[in-house]
Formats: C-alpha cells, structure tokens, sequence
C-alpha cells in the first residue's frame, strides 16, 4: 500500500513539472541552446512557379465565376458552364467576357453545322505571372465525336489580350511550326500530308516552363486521339544573336547575309570542328555525340545525313573564320530558324529534343 502511494506521489510531480515547464525548452535544438536553427540550416524560400499566396487565391475566385448555359437550344442539348469575370478584375472584365461569349456561339454554331445532339463544355484557367489563359473545350457528339479547343489569353495587369507571338521573350510562332512540321515529315502516317494550319489562330497557353500549342481532334490527324498538343518547353531552347557588323561585308545586288558558322553553331549548343578545307557540325551531349552536318569550302554543297543541298552561295573562308548563307540554319541544322529585328540584328533559336 505504501509502495503504491510513493507511485503516484511521483507521477503526480511528474505532471506538475510538465505543466510548468516553458514550451520554448522543447524547441531548443539538441545541445540546449535557444537557437533553432543553425547556421548550416539555410533552406531556399522561394516559391516554386505555380506557387499562389492565399491571398491571391481569394483574388482569383473573386473576379473569375461560373455561368451557367442553357440546357437546350435550337435542339441542341449542351451542358456544362462557363467562365465570366467580374468587376473585380478591373475595367477590362467586358471585354474579355464578350470574347468568351463569342467562342461559345462560335463553338455552339459549329456543332449545329454539323447537326450534333449536344455539345459538352468545360474549362481550366491557367496563371502565370505575365499570362492569363482560360482553355474552352467543346465534346461535340454528331456522327462522329470530337473535341475542340479554343483559348483566351489576358495580361493579369492590365486585361489586354495577348496572342501566341507575345508569349515570352521571343516570337515562338517560326521555332514552333518548323518542330511541327518536322514531326509530320518523320511521322507521315499519323499526320494529314498536306496541312494549312496557322498557329496564330491555335488555343494556348503559357507557364514558367513551357508554352503549348493547342489543336482540335482530327485538325491534324485522322486518327482519334483527342486534342494534339505541341508543348515548347524553355529549358530546350537555345539563342545566341549577332549583329550586322558580324556578317561578312558584301557588295552583291542580293544583299545576301553570310553568317559566321562558328560564332553561331557554338552559341546554339553545337560544336563547329575546322578540318582542312572544310567543318563539321556535331550535336554534343555527355556521351551522345553525332554528325549533323559537313560542308567544303568553296563549294556550294551542303551535307547532311539525310541530304545534300546547295544554297544561294558556297561556304565562304575570311581571315580563318568560316561564312555561310543565313539559309543553312533554317534549311540544314535540325529546329533552327532565325528573326531579324528592325535594327538588322539577327537572333537564332534552336529546339533540343
């Protein structure tokens, strides 16, 4: 009995010291010290790209609502809602909901046209901090079923629409029809032989990582696979850009622009090798390295492993540096174009897959 009374003396006091004792000593680090973290326990606190503060999240649910469409109309059965702004987004919110209004009529007269029994809605919205894109997608079911895909992009400052071409730092419209069209020549089968698709009237949407093209089931493909996406990721893209002084001076009536292979083949990733009497163009990557390219100077042949080509001038030797016609990067190196600006300044860009 006496035993049993020392017991729960004990555990009592226990309890007692618990109780009193400050929180604070339970969050000291192991050696005692108040300093919970040490010098060496630096962590990153910076948000990933699709990070959203609370607060911004109550923003966004404020000016974005749903709207609910009519169950029926004309015959047509259609379901699903809409998005609609609200005035809380700022003056703008008008005009972007009449955009939206004018892509559900559009998608809604689409599929009377083809005499559909109901067409189906649904939406995603898409922020990033210079972009706003809300993606429409219509199932319209007729004698066959389909998906179409239509996009409105908005600056979130401002409210004004934005199109393909003012997505990032550079006009993605050139880089992103060579890639498509390079995955039609090696993938015929699985593509129209002849397509007349502009990108600049294709939904999209962009991120922190990447911006994707958009494409109605059966635009490119009879195959049934739904909406096509053509997905531009800004980690594979490589810019190196030259000014006019950089070309080699010539006095033609063409103006033909001879370019330093070198300077720009090694500012897009590459790696230009001089051998006597000519270069090769390598793709170099860690164990992966292959030809793409050869060329004789002098002679106005251009060697790939699939072809050989002849541009507007042979490859051009001046002081030891190698020149070729602006037209091998476009026509000879794999998803490569170029832009020139209003100041003659010319900017490369070149997709690694």
């Amino acid at each position: 009995m006496r035993h049993n009374i020392k017991e729960k003396l004990v555990f009592f006091i226990l309890v007692i010291c618990i109780a009193i004792t400050p929180i604070s000593i339970f969050a000291n680090g192991q050696n005692g010290s108040t300093d919970t973290i040490g010098s060496n326990d630096v962590t990153d606190d910076t948000p990933p790209c699709d990070w959203q503060c609370p607060e911004e999240t109550a923003i966004e649910d404020g000016w974005m609502i749903r709207r609910e469409l009519p169950a029926r109309q004309m015959g047509l059965n259609i379901v699903g809602d809409m998005p609609m702004l609200t005035s809380e987004f700022g003056t703008s919110y008008t005009l972007i909901n009449q955009r939206i209004n004018d892509i559900t009529n559009e998608l809604i007269s689409e599929a009377r046209r083809v005499r559909a029994r109901s067409i189906t809605f649904s939406y995603e919205r898409i922020i990033s901090p210079d972009m706003v894109s809300i993606l429409i997608r219509a199932s319209v079911s007729s004698v066959i079923y389909r998906t179409l895909v239509r996009s409105v992009n908005f600056c979130p400052h401002t409210g004004a629409f934005l199109t393909i071409r003012d997505a990032g730092d550079f006009d993605i419209v050139p880089l992103a029809s060579r890639i498509l069209e390079e995955r039609m020549r090696r993938s015929p089968e699985n593509f129209y032989a002849a397509s007349s698709v502009s990108l600049d009237s294709q939904a999209f949407f962009a991120n922190c990582y990447s911006i994707t093209i958009l494409f109605d089931e059966f635009q490119l493909s009879s195959m049934v696979s739904g909406v096509f996406s053509l997905e531009l990721r800004y980690d594979n893209i490589r810019t190196v850009t030259i000014s006019p002084d950089q070309l080699l001076p010539n006095d033609n009536i063409y103006n033909l622009m001879m370019v330093p292979l070198g300077y720009v083949t090694e500012g897009l990733g590459y790696a230009a090798r001089r051998r006597p009497g000519g270069a090769n163009i390598f793709f170099a990557s860690g164990s992966d390295i292959r030809l793409l390219a050869w060329l004789y100077q002098g002679i106005n042949e251009y060697h790939t492993q699939d072809m050989t080509m002849s541009l507007e001038a042979p490859p051009h030797n001046r002081d030891g540096r190698i020149y070729v016609p602006i037209t091998f990067f476009n026509h000879i190196l794999p998803l490569t174009i170029y832009n020139i600006d209003a100041f003659g300044n010319i900017t490369f860009l070149a997709y690694f897959v």
